[in-house]
């Protein structure tokens, strides 16, 4: 089993799903801040920290992308020294066979920094590229959730309960072939036998 770890956003999204009763505790491990800088000012908010000498060694994670943009961005939590896409890259190497693969989406007013990521050779799954249905994908105002310090929580349960059910085969994602064609409604498939009929 994969643990889902992730900073503000994965707690907000962790607490939403408590509410609505989706349990996803053991699988989740959300603290507000964390990041991967080495200028974090707590050891808890380090997944560095937590992957070689704390609770997370050895396991599997799946990485949150407010992780990835925390560590670009500078805040009191890392004395306002953002990290290095060169150093978190070089990061995510050294922890690669923990990391079963990443959620990123950028962050408005950080870089973007989805090719860097993907030049790791960990699996990287882009929120929009990836995990969206083509529908939410021509959406603009889902669009524009992904890129807000807290995306919205309804929005970002549907990205959580799609990697849930694709856990063992992630990969897969990475196509995001789903059809653009609805289904047609029974009415319509009714209509549809009715004029083949006539023809014939």
């Amino acid at each position: 089993m994969i643990q889902i770890v992730g900073a503000s956003s994965l707690k907000r999204l962790f607490e939403f799903c408590q509410s609505n009763k989706v349990d996803l505790k053991k699988h989740i491990t959300a603290i507000s801040g964390l990041s991967l800088n080495p200028h974090a000012k707590s050891n808890l908010k380090n997944l560095k920290f937590l992957c070689t000498q704390g609770y997370l060694h050895r396991k599997k994670l799946l990485i949150w992308h407010d992780i990835i943009n925390n560590s670009l961005n500078a805040h009191r939590s890392n004395n306002f020294r953002a990290n290095t896409i060169s150093n978190l890259c070089t990061t995510l190497l050294q922890l690669k066979d923990q990391i079963t693969a990443i959620v990123y989406c950028q962050r408005g007013g950080l870089p973007n920094i989805y090719e860097e990521l993907t030049n790791t050779g960990i699996l990287v799954l882009h929120v929009q590229k990836h995990l969206l249905s083509p529908r939410k994908k021509q959406n603009c105002s889902v669009l524009k959730e992904f890129t807000s310090l807290h995306p919205s929580q309804s929005v970002e349960l549907n990205i959580l309960i799609t990697l849930w059910r694709y856990q063992f085969q992630l990969s897969s994602l990475l196509k995001n072939k789903r059809s653009k064609k609805k289904k047609p409604s029974k009415k319509n498939r009714r209509s549809q036998r009715n004029r083949t009929s006539a023809v014939v």
